[in-house]
């Protein structure tokens, strides 16, 4: 908003559009695109945001495209928390983790962060696709926004809290799926096949 307001003294209409999806995903022109800004320049830049993306959403005013993207990313930092979670409960508890992502590819519990993150998880793959440092900021920056409008986001705050931690193990800049192994510490376990 703020460098929105600086282009408007130099008469330049800006655009807040920022992308869901991975770099495979940009490569075939199908992300998620949402838009912040003047109706008009949107409705001028719509045929090139057509080109790169498959779901073009135009949110409203500037800031309004990140502040969007700023709730995409809460619900998959949460996300990513709860399938850690489930594959350590599921350790703990004798089963295979792969059955949880078996079960959870059909019904109510199916998730993106699931069929990502998950195999990733259970193979220990943590090679960054979206870090541990820049999901804790995400969160930081949702949670900021909650404290302004006046919302209570208590998953979120714990999903923040073990990111921290991650980072706090020196794991920052490794996908913010490694949170998993804050939870096996906590839980004295370790995600791993079954034979």
């Amino acid at each position: 908003r703020s460098i929105a307001e600086r282009a408007k003294t130099l008469r330049v209409s800006m655009l807040d559009a920022p992308v869901t999806g991975n770099p495979k995903v940009a490569s075939e022109g199908k992300l998620g695109i949402m838009v912040g800004g003047p109706r008009e320049t949107f409705d001028a830049c719509l045929p090139i945001f057509e080109k790169l993306g498959v779901k073009v959403i135009y949110v409203g005013g500037n800031g309004m495209g990140t502040t969007l993207k700023l709730v995409n990313n809460l619900i998959m930092g949460v996300a990513i928390e709860a399938v850690a979670e489930a594959l350590v409960l599921a350790t703990k508890a004798g089963i295979d983790p792969r059955k949880v992502i078996e079960i959870t590819s059909v019904g109510g519990a199916r998730t993106g962060a699931m069929e990502t993150r998950g195999p990733r998880m259970i193979k220990r793959e943590f090679s960054p696709h979206f870090s541990a440092n820049n999901m804790h900021k995400d969160l930081s920056m949702a949670l900021k926004l909650a404290e302004e409008c006046g919302v209570s986001l208590p998953a979120t705050s714990i999903s923040r809290e073990i990111l921290r931690a991650a980072k706090s193990q020196g794991k920052g800049e490794l996908d913010s799926c490694v949170v998993l192994t804050v939870l096996e510490a906590m839980a004295n376990t370790v995600v791993k096949l079954k034979d």
